[in-house]
């Protein structure tokens, strides 16, 4: 089972990096797409993130491809931040309502949706704060790693253009 996860994971995600260094790419280019899209990833929004990758790329001439590759693998990351991010912004944030998850339960959504709704629109925003007062340590980490992984799979002068 272990070898048929790993065999999706290299034909899904290690191929089409490789292809991409294959592409003449630096690895601080691909390094900072990378990371770039690792803590637009993250951000803790429940929409808009893969067009908000595409106008950062655009934006600051990084590859798209690798942007969106950091963005989708990026996903679980945004789901076990999200409280961290909730608290970090409650902390930063003291007033509005507090963040008592025994609150959040279906019948609070039936019976009082608005108030959920005012209730969602706080922890968002508050959630923001707290991703961005993190999230310029989580990109240099992640372009620390990056750089450090895609120069290793750069293909050297003098070796084979194909690393696999």
């Amino acid at each position: 089972m272990f070898h048929k996860i790993g065999l999706f994971c290299r034909s899904r995600i290690g191929d089409p990096l490789l292809t991409l260094l294959r592409q003449g790419l630096a690895p601080d280019q691909l390094g900072r797409g990378f990371a770039c899209g690792l803590t637009l990833g993250i951000l803790p929004l429940p929409w808009g993130i893969t067009p908000l990758c595409v106008l950062v790329a655009w934006r600051l001439g990084l590859n798209q491809a690798v942007v969106q590759v950091g963005n989708y693998l990026a996903w679980p990351l945004q789901l076990l931040f999200l409280v961290p991010f909730l608290r970090i912004g409650e902390y930063l944030f003291p007033f509005g309502p507090s963040f008592d998850f025994a609150l959040f339960n279906f019948d609070t959504l039936l019976n009082q949706p608005a108030g959920m709704l005012g209730w969602l629109i706080f922890a968002n925003l508050k959630a923001l704060a707290g991703w961005t007062l993190v999230s310029w340590l989580f990109y240099l980490i992640s372009l620390s790693v990056a750089r450090l992984l895609f120069s290793r799979f750069q293909p050297g002068e003098g070796s084979s253009p194909n690393p696999l």
